[in-house]
């Protein structure tokens, strides 16, 4: 047998009233207890939940006494005694104790239940602490087991009563023998003591009967010598009736217990049935607020759409533009290649024409020349006509002639040299001016290239731009669909949040109804304890 300790033999009294409430299953493990249990026991609940039931038992407590405890559970019967418990400090509690099996709908045992109220007989109290101890000390490993486990042998009333009367009779009877007595009176007075006898007898058969019920109840030898202190048809007829009142105060009490469990789950369930109708309402009037949002952004995602598609189509446009500068560039980039070949061309031309003045300013020095000697000669061959006189008269006219012919070229060098310095001039001017263009021809030609570059890459981001505007109006397009189908789901939310608040609004009456019934019942159940 388990022995807990410490033990330090301090009562702790149980207050009048009290429901001490506990269950097990069939192996004995605790799985309920109510808050009086846990007061009194000192433990906690966590600590109480799934241990043994013998965690609770005094050592002061007799083996048998548990033995017979158990004895009688597993035959389905009901146990009524007075047991000493252990608390967990080493005090303890006496307690009248009724424990019964729950059955199932099947009639199958589930449970343990024992009720446990306070001991208001201080005779019983002191008869099992007498009883206890000596069968205690009396145990098979301690030495003869204890008298109390049986009933003695005792005469019933009925034998009681007869045996009352038979002893007049049989002395009447001597003393008739005896002569001592007539006959006719000792035969009168026999027949007055057996008509009691008789009556005594039919008395007798109700209360045989009765007691005969009240083993039925309860037939244990123990109770009788703690309860009641006595072995005798009186006292099971006592116990029994005993027994009866308090598996009635068991009943009244474990209803109690439930009572007041369910009250505190139906208070609880009202109040958060309340609080779930409270936040059911505002979650309602928050829906409407997200309805409300929700077809806004149904209508926005919409004009995103249309807006989405306007920039496609502006993007789709860009990319055309684009591709078409693109290829502007590349023809005004051929067209600028070749003005840059006939710059260069015309630079040559240029050059060469240059030169050929250098050329002609060569011959012109040399016709000037020329003439510089020829108008010498004409002037010699003046001299001398003039001197010949009349024969030389007409070569002079030749010579004058030759001489303002030399002039005349001469004058027209000069002139062609000017014309031809005008034209080197002008080809030089030309020839920077064309290596100028040439330079700025190269250098555009680079910006177009660096410009073409930056156009195919615009005409890249456009289409990148296009196809990616695309998906997302696909995706806003999808969106939409979704916000409408969302909208519409938000809807039948707040029809289902609208019905699911006036659902609670009811619930929570039907809890009250319920609450106030529970508080009823416990009405009914005190009076029933009273």
């Amino acid at each position: 047998m388990r022995v807990n300790e410490p033990v330090t033999q301090n009562n702790v009294p149980v207050q009048s009233g009290a429901n001490i409430l506990s269950t097990t299953d069939r192996k004995g493990r605790i799985t309920h207890v109510n808050e009086e249990f846990v007061e009194i026991s000192g433990y906690s609940r966590e600590e109480l939940i799934g241990q043994p039931h013998n965690l609770l038992r005094h050592p002061d407590m007799p083996r048998l006494a548990f033995e017979d405890f158990w004895r009688t559970l597993e035959a389905g019967r009901s146990w009524m005694g007075l047991i000493k418990n252990r608390c967990k400090n080493g005090d303890h509690y006496w307690v009248k104790a009724f424990a019964t099996p729950i059955r199932d709908a099947n009639g199958e045992v589930t449970e343990y239940q024992s009720v446990r109220t306070a001991v208001a007989d201080t005779y019983a109290l002191k008869r099992a602490e007498q009883i206890y101890g000596h069968a205690r000390a009396n145990e098979p490993d301690k030495g003869k087991l204890s008298e109390a486990y049986r009933r003695p042998w005792r005469p019933s009333l009925v034998a009681y009563l007869v045996g009352a009367q038979a002893v007049p009779l049989i002395a009447l009877l001597v003393m008739a023998l005896m002569g001592a007595m007539p006959p006719v009176a000792g035969a009168t007075l026999a027949g007055l003591i057996a008509v009691p006898i008789a009556v005594a007898i039919w008395c007798s058969k109700p209360y045989s009967a009765l007691v005969k019920e009240a083993s039925a109840i309860v037939d244990d030898p123990l109770a009788e010598a703690v309860f009641v202190g006595r072995h005798d048809g009186s006292a099971r007829i006592r116990l029994a009736m005993m027994k009866v009142r308090t598996e009635l105060d068991a009943v009244t009490k474990r209803l109690s217990d439930t009572s007041l469990a369910i009250g505190i789950a139906a208070g609880d369930a009202e109040d958060n049935t309340r609080q779930a109708a409270s936040a059911m309402a505002k979650q309602s009037a928050e829906v409407e607020g997200v309805a409300s949002a929700s077809e806004e952004m149904s209508q926005t995602l919409q004009e995103i759409s249309r807006n989405t598609t306007e920039t496609a189509d502006t993007a789709g446009e860009a990319t055309k533009q684009g591709q078409e500068a693109r290829q502007r560039m590349e023809t005004t980039r051929e067209a600028m290649n070749r003005l840059e070949g006939q710059i260069h061309r015309s630079t040559e031309l240029v050059n060469t024409l240059a030169a050929s003045g250098q050329e002609i300013e060569k011959v012109l020095t040399v016709i000037n020349g020329i003439a510089e000697q020829t108008n010498l000669l004409a002037l010699n061959a003046s001299i001398e006509a003039a001197r010949a006189g009349t024969a030389g008269r007409g070569f002079s006219v030749v010579a004058e002639e030759v001489r303002v012919l030399a002039a005349r070229t001469q004058e027209s060098t000069d002139e062609i040299r000017r014309i031809v310095a005008t034209v080197q001039d002008s080809a030089e001017h030309a020839t920077e001016a064309m290596a100028e263009s040439h330079r700025e021809a190269e250098s555009t030609r680079a910006l177009m290239v660096n410009t073409e570059d930056q156009l195919q890459e615009l005409v890249a981001a456009a289409e990148a731009i296009s196809s990616l505007t695309t998906q997302i109006a696909s995706a806003v397009e999808e969106q939409t669909t979704v916000g409408a189908q969302m909208s519409q789901n938000i809807s039948e939310i707040s029809e289902l949040a609208k019905a699911a608040t006036g659902g609670a609004d009811a619930c929570v009456n039907r809890i009250g109804s319920v609450v106030e019934e529970v508080g009823r019942m416990r009405g009914l159940i005190q009076q029933f304890q009273q």
